[in-house]
């Protein structure tokens, strides 16, 4: 028995065979199939807690804070915020819940006198209050997240009343009322939309 000859053209019909062969198996069968990018999750934020110095020796703090931070180097501050004078005294307690103002925020004077108290991320009206450095109550009054809303009085560093009216959406309205420091009436005004329309 011979060994069967074979021609150029049995060889070339071969090969295209064994391509058109290939060709079908990658077809059917991708070896990287394509995944939608919504099929890949973002990698979780990390919460951190991130702190301030007066000093590059890292000994006097000057604020502390939390961050969540997200994929792209994007911040969202959460929780307790805390800052301080050089001397060590608490300068401010603030609050934040995923970048929002919430809750009571606090702060403080130098000399350790409470400064101003409101709280925030409520649509509830409540108390909001400011005083001078030597303790005594400089203006109280309601408010709206931070705005003030409703009636108003402020007093001078002695005590003595120094005016009272009304706000709506954090601007003076309507009539307003003015003492000097020794107890005096100064003067009495009218406001519209936090103008003064008319002074007597």
């Amino acid at each position: 028995m011979t060994p069967k000859s074979f021609s150029f053209a049995d060889l070339a019909g071969a090969v295209l065979c064994s391509l058109v062969s290939l060709t079908a198996c990658r077809a059917h069968h991708p070896p990287f199939p394509d995944v939608p990018d919504e099929a890949v999750p973002a990698p979780p934020p990390i919460f951190e807690r991130r702190t301030e110095y007066y000093d590059k020796a890292a000994t006097q703090k000057r604020r502390e804070w939390h961050v969540w931070v997200y994929e792209g180097g994007v911040t969202l501050r959460d929780g307790e915020e805390l800052e301080w004078w050089p001397g060590g005294g608490m300068r401010a307690r603030r609050r934040f819940e995923r970048g929002e103002p919430t809750a009571e925020w606090t702060t403080w004077f130098e000399n350790g006198t409470k400064s101003s108290e409101c709280t925030l991320g409520s649509d509830e009206l409540s108390p909001m209050r400011w005083w001078h450095p030597n303790g005594v109550l400089a203006s109280e009054g309601p408010g709206r997240n931070g705005s003030r809303e409703g009636r108003w009085r402020t007093w001078h560093e002695n005590g003595a009343p120094e005016s009272e009216g009304e706000y709506r959406d954090n601007r003076r309205e309507g009539p307003w009322t003015f003492w000097n420091d020794d107890g005096g009436l100064c003067e009495s005004r009218v406001y519209r939309a936090g103008v003064a329309v008319d002074v007597r």
